[in-house]
């Protein structure tokens, strides 16, 4: 008798304490988009797209207008394998990753730009990249400095 409970709970324990991967958590879903980020804890998510912008250069990027108003979100990734990119200012030489976005709201304008901080490829192929990255930032035209933490780009489509 007590085999016969054993063999009956051990199946129940051992399935009750595995954990199902749910691919809606906050470690693989961008809620509202494929592109999500806090910058300096607001959150923000968009749907991005990306492209080549030579052999081993891809852009992933977003563009929103709304009349006088513009935005762009720009992370380029000098790399196309699964690893770890540092984030290199604007004006450094093409390696790494750069990161921008840039916002016009009617006539005041910020460019925020990574200074330094990590982009990590976790998937690319099948026209889609994924990954997850955290950037220190600072405005080019006042000097705010700003914080983006909790990135991540989910599936993001070639175009």
């Amino acid at each position: 008798m007590k085999k016969t409970l054993y063999l009956i709970l051990l199946p129940i324990l051992f399935f009750s304490a595995c954990k199902k991967n749910d691919p809606n958590t906050s470690d693989t879903a961008c809620e509202g988009g494929n592109f999500c980020f806090s910058l300096d804890n607001t959150s923000m998510a968009v749907t991005a797209e990306w492209r080549y912008i030579s052999a081993d250069h891809i852009r992933i990027e977003w563009q929103g207008s709304d009349g006088t108003n513009y935005k762009n979100i720009a992370l380029d990734i000098y790399g196309t394998q699964s690893g770890y990119y540092a984030i290199q200012p604007q004006s450094s030489s093409m390696s790494g990753s750069k990161f921008q976005h840039f916002i016009n709201d009617n006539g005041s304008s910020q460019n925020i730009q990574g200074n330094s901080g990590t982009v990590e490829i976790t998937e690319f192929g099948n026209g889609k990249v994924s990954g997850r990255f955290s950037i220190q930032a600072k405005d080019a035209i006042n000097g705010v400095e700003h914080s983006i933490t909790e990135g991540k780009f989910v599936d993001v489509p070639q175009y």
